[in-house]
């Protein structure tokens, strides 16, 4: 076995919250799973904004492609729970969570557009003054 398997088999950036992500995402389809993904690991892996933006990608594209139901097993909303609890106060990430958690991707979509839309309008401020 290769040296250095944590980063291959468990990287912190998927590791850093009490629920490794892909005990949660590998049970959902690859789109929603990807969305999961990039809110779980964007504080941990240094490209926040640029996951939010892969995480609003994949919202978008389940909104235009995606019409099945897909419930999450209360196992899973239950992971997905306590590892938002372990975000803290970033309501960028946390808000679509719980949405997504409850099967509400449309308004998790609208929750992240939102946040996203407010990052650049304060980053585009602070480069003003």
């Amino acid at each position: 076995m290769p040296e250095n398997t944590e980063k291959i088999d468990h990287p912190a950036h998927y590791n850093s919250l009490p629920h490794e992500v892909i005990s949660i995402v590998g049970y959902m389809s690859f789109a929603k799973g990807n969305a999961v993904k990039y809110l779980m690991r964007a504080p941990f892996k240094g490209a926040y904004d640029e996951d939010l933006r892969k995480a609003q990608w994949y919202l978008h594209w389940i909104d235009e492609h995606y019409a099945g139901y897909e419930p999450i097993d209360p196992q899973r909303q239950q992971m997905i729970e306590d590892n938002i609890k372990a975000l803290g106060d970033r309501t960028e990430l946390t808000y679509p969570l719980h949405l997504i958690a409850l099967d509400f991707w449309h308004l998790a979509r609208n929750s992240l557009d939102a946040a996203i839309k407010l990052r650049e309008k304060e980053k585009e401020n602070d480069g003003q003054e």
